[in-house]
């Protein structure tokens, strides 16, 4: 019998064009088999059924092929004489009104789909193996590959696209509000599968429909059933070959999850599609969580596309440029460099967490409160793009993701913008000039007119379920803060911090815990705007530990935290950073710290002694001594205690020198 394997792009239909292929020289060792005829004259492949190693040239694109697929409707169920005139060339030779086609004949297509009536309609001996994938996984592989509408090769097939989907579904599509290309490539996606598999459903008895998810899961049962359909020997099925990648295969995300999520209701109708005809038992609410997690675990990338005229295809081209940038990059496991992939495989995946949130909730996150994510960088060319992706890659993404650069003399400001012209989300701040983490953070912080808040350093990322599980974690209140577990990734080691102990504990325990870092401190915590406000923000002066003296007010002004129960942030612990810098450096920042809150937190008895007996380790050995004397003289006199730290505090410095920092310490603990 003649064999017609058609998809719908990226669906694992070469992989069965060189299988089945096999099969039929074997049966037929003078056999032809066709690859993409409405497009590709490749005798190589005709005679191989193999695909691999071919060129793909322009010189190769067969013009009669174009043209017929060019002037023939997308969509057709019955005769019509250009098509027909292909059809002969492709299953013949045959005469006009000949209704059988050769045996020894195959073709494989992927723009075919809406016309394999039209197939079967002018052979009555032509058997039909339709191959289908969801939504999103044809989007994303095709992305990086080619468009589906043939720009590539010839004048767009978009307008006579919807032209005929309109008359043909009364769908009433306006080109107009089409704004992207997913968007676009979805819709092909959409009503090609649909025609393909109604077609299925109209000749049951001369076509099978294999979903590429099931395929995959099992391939030898698949292919020992499809060898059965197109009468050809089992014998010849490889095992090993069956689980071969054939053609470019796709391990990158090219979509954010804004992207997934917006085609979920595309994704859910194609499984409901597939059990109504196949009386299959797909869940497809299951199998949607799953994939959002993948797509989270993914190195991202961008496609490329062809502006000059060359002897190559833009998918040629594409590949050739992909190679070449893979070979140039660092490795996406560089010393500077953390990843969500890496963080996954380390620490473990929050999904089960996740799935159980969801199934506690009452209404979904969607229709929660407004997000916006504050991404700080500084010289951070590096990572911030796995930084900004890490927060796209969401389950719940944010409304707006803005990067504040503090004037950075790399590139990194050049990586946001490429950023920018993919994803409406991200917006860049560029500061001229350094104006330092605190006022950097503050000022961009103040500028997100959003309901919730939450923060990102530029060599850090989140994991995939944070910001979701931390919003149901606030249970809907303002007044709460909501915090994460902390993964720490360092050259020599990787750990979780847990920092469960602040989730419903008192004010009291909560400072005793935060002075006395007793307790890991969260990092990026979510919290509302009338919180920050009321926290009064970040201390602009500060160059170490605002973020510290942000949370103490936090802690002060909240009614309490929530702890997510998953992993959020994680930190970039790979290069030395800040915690570099002296131990004199440090100590003198902490009791700045302290002098900045000292009115508030003298009215929580023993707080401020806390917090001195902490700053205490971190003091130069020199002098220590001195220190220790000021705290045992002093004990847990407060309202002393506040009045000098509240002096400290206004008469300190801000610059990193050495020299008056010491003085100043000094003048502290002179009794």
């Amino acid at each position: 019998m003649p064999i017609l394997i058609s998809g719908v792009g990226r669906s694992g239909t070469t992989a069965l064009f060189r299988s089945i292929g096999e099969g039929l020289l074997q049966k037929y060792p003078l056999a032809r088999c066709k690859y993409e005829p409405y497009l590709w004259n490749i005798p190589e492949v005709e005679r191989t059924a193999n695909v691999t190693g071919q060129p793909f040239r322009m010189g190769q694109v067969g013009q009669f092929n174009s043209y017929v697929h060019c002037h023939t409707p997308l969509f057709l169920s019955g005769r019509y004489e250009l098509h027909d005139r292909w059809l002969n060339s492709v299953f013949g030779p045959v005469g006009a009104n000949e209704r059988l086609a050769p045996d020894n004949t195959m073709a494989k297509v992927i723009r075919g789909s809406g016309r394999l009536e039209s197939a079967l309609t002018r052979f009555d001996n032509l058997l039909v193996v339709v191959v289908t994938r969801n939504v999103v996984d044809t989007v994303n592989s095709s992305r990086s590959m080619f468009s589906f509408f043939g720009e590539e090769f010839h004048p767009s097939d978009r307008p006579r696209f919807i032209a005929e989907v309109n008359a043909r579904n009364d769908a009433g599509i306006d080109p107009q509000k089409i704004s992207s290309e997913v968007q676009w490539a979805a819709l092909w996606w959409r009503h090609f599968t649909d025609a393909a598999i109604a077609v299925c459903e109209k000749y049951p008895d001369r076509t099978l429909l294999v979903s590429y998810e099931d395929y995959v899961e099992r391939r030898l049962y698949w292919s020992r059933r499809i060898f059965d359909f197109c009468g050809l020997d089992r014998s010849v099925i490889d095992e090993d070959r069956i689980s071969q990648i054939v053609g470019p295969s796709t391990s990158r995300a090219y979509l954010s999850l804004n992207e997934v999520t917006a085609m979920s209701d595309d994704y859910h109708w194609y499984f409901e599609r597939l059990n109504e005809a196949t009386g299959s038992e797909f869940n497809s609410v299951n199998t949607f969580d799953r994939l959002l997690f993948d797509y989270a675990g993914r190195p991202y990338g961008v496609s490329q596309l062809a502006d000059e005229d060359i002897d190559m295809t833009p998918v040629q081209l594409r590949l050739q440029l992909r190679d070449q940038a893979e070979r140039s990059e660092p490795p996406s496991l560089a010393p500077k460099t953390v990843s969500v992939a890496r963080a996954l495989s380390l620490f473990g995946s929050d999904r089960e967490r996740l799935l159980n949130e969801r199934s506690q909730q009452q209404k979904p996150v969607r229709s929660q409160k407004s997000v916006g994510v504050l991404v700080t960088t500084y010289n951070n060319q590096e990572t911030v793009q796995e930084a900004v992706y890490s927060v796209l890659a969401q389950t719940r993404p944010p409304e707006v993701i803005c990067v504040a650069d503090d004037g950075s003399a790399d590139a990194t400001v050049e990586r946001v913008r490429e950023l920018q012209q993919l994803h409406k989300e991200v917006r860049l701040v560029a500061r001229k000039g350094n104006v330092g983490v605190a006022a950097n953070r503050d000022l961009a912080l103040k500028s997100l007119q959003v309901d919730l808040l939450t923060t990102l350093d530029g060599d850090d990322v989140m994991m995939p379920a944070k910001l979701e599980l931390e919003m149901q974690a606030l249970e809907g209140s303002t007044a709460h803060v909501a915090f994460s577990d902390i993964a720490v990734i360092k050259p020599e080691d990787s750990f979780v911090q847990d920092t469960r102990a602040y989730s419903g504990a008192s004010r009291e325990r909560m400072l005793q815990m935060m002075l006395s870092r007793s307790v890991p401190v969260p990092r990026d915590v979510l919290f509302s705007r009338q919180l920050f406000e009321h926290a009064q923000g970040f201390d602009v002066g500060l160059s170490l530990y605002e973020d510290w003296s942000f949370k103490l007010r936090l802690v002060l002004v909240a009614t309490g935290w929530r702890h997510s129960g998953a992993v959020g942030t994680v930190y970039n612990r790979l290069q030395q950073g800040l915690s570099a810098r002296s131990e004199l450096l440090h100590a003198y920042r902490q009791l700045q710290v302290l002098g900045r809150n000292s009115d508030a937190l003298m009215t929580y008895p023993g707080a401020l002694a806390r917090g001195l007996k902490m700053i205490f380790q971190r003091t130069p050995a020199s002098m220590r001594p001195a220190f220790k004397h000021f705290i045992d003289a002093v004990g847990s006199n407060d309202v002393f205690l506040g009045e000098r730290l509240r002096n400290f505090w206004a008469e300190s410095t801000f610059r990193d020198d050495a020299e008056a920092i010491s003085e100043h310490f000094r003048q502290l603990y002179q009794l």
